[in-house]
């Protein structure tokens, strides 16, 4: 149980990191 959260939080994390990089990416245009 333990495991799958710790797998689940690194999964939000990466996925608001490719978001944040997107945003910025954008937003230099």
């Amino acid at each position: 149980m333990t495991t799958f959260d710790r797998r689940e939080e690194g999964f939000e994390k990466k996925f608001a990191h490719d978001e944040e990089l997107r945003f910025k990416a954008m937003a230099r245009r």
